[in-house]
């Protein structure tokens, strides 16, 4: 297949996926980009089905009222159910790295209103180590040069994306030479900034530099910045994925009866009920012992005595 036949793909993959949100009363957020053009030549064939969109730049606008979907500003807009993306690049713990279409600080603000962000992305997409796809950060015009000081210090290599301009009216750098191994989310004032790690031993500064005073945001994204889901089969489902084991039992009126490991779950009990126990001691000892060596002595005590107890 050619790249445009595996969007094409993945496009109609989403759509079937969110068919069943696609409701009279139902707004669905739409991201930038090639990926994003193809899902949403696939929504207009349902255009009279749902009652509109909020699109993440200018020219998703343009495209969906070209199809006759409504376009609504995201402040007329309480929440959406989805928010259908691509992405440039993405790991296996489903982190990624988006910002090509230069619509990455819309795209964060819109899939944060949405319940579920859905990323669409074929094979090609798939990374061990973010950053071979340099990664964008929008800075506010007059910060450019001191931003990309800045990161040239730390060992970044940022290129000026000459003749863009955002949406927002501001620039992109795009950082080369980067290994990602992982983004931290860390809340300044409620909003999620995303603070990367890299290789080397300039992780810390190097996180800084994304926070710095002019740049706006990064094209750094992780697929838990939208809203807590409720649905434990979505939970599952995100859970498996990463390659892990879910154990979460269903409740006792669930209408389909959901099967899991008792022993797994007995073990997990044991650990939030030790660390349970362990909290309400805490409180009482740390009133009466400050030093850290015996505080830390008595953790120990205390999780070998409960954990004898449960046997």
């Amino acid at each position: 297949m050619t790249q445009d036949e595996l969007k094409q793909k993945v496009a109609e993959a989403a759509l079937d996926y969110i068919k069943p949100e696609l409701t009279a009363q139902a707004i669905v957020g739409v991201g930038t980009g090639s990926t994003a053009n193809f899902f949403i030549d696939a929504l207009a064939a349902y255009a009279g089905q749902f009652k509109g969109a909020v699109a993440s730049s200018d020219a998703t606008a343009k495209r969906l009222k070209g199809h006759g979907i409504e376009v609504f500003d995201l402040n007329e807009v309480e929440q959406m159910s989805v928010y259908v993306d691509g992405a440039d690049e993405a790991n296996r713990k489903l982190e990624m790295i988006k910002g090509g279409g230069a619509a990455l600080t819309r795209e964060k603000i819109v899939s944060s209103v949405a319940k579920t962000f859905i990323c669409i992305a074929d094979e090609s997409k798939a990374v061990e180590t973010l950053g071979a796809f340099p990664l964008p950060i929008e800075v506010i015009p007059m910060a450019r040069s001191a931003v990309a000081r800045k990161i040239v210090s730390l060992g970044g290599n940022p290129v000026y994306r000459e003749g863009v301009v955002t949406d927002n009216g501001n620039v992109i750098l795009d950082i080369h030479g980067l290994q990602i191994t992982s983004i931290c989310f860390s809340k300044i004032a409620g909003a999620p900034i995303g603070s990367p790690q890299f290789l080397g031993s300039k992780e810390e500064s190097m996180a800084c530099a994304l926070r710095r005073y002019g740049v706006t945001d990064s094209g750094l994204i992780q697929n838990w910045e939208s809203p807590v889901k409720h649905d434990s089969n979505e939970i599952i489902r995100h859970i498996e994925l990463r390659g892990s084991v879910a154990v979460v039992p269903g409740r006792s009126n669930r209408k389909e009866p959901r099967d899991h490991d008792r022993h797994l779950y007995k073990e997990r009990r044991t650990i939030e009920c030790t660390f349970g126990w362990l909290k309400y001691f805490r409180r009482i000892f740390s009133r009466f012992e400050k030093l850290k060596q015996r505080f830390a002595d008595y953790f120990a005590l205390a999780a070998s005595i409960y954990r004898f107890r449960l046997g």
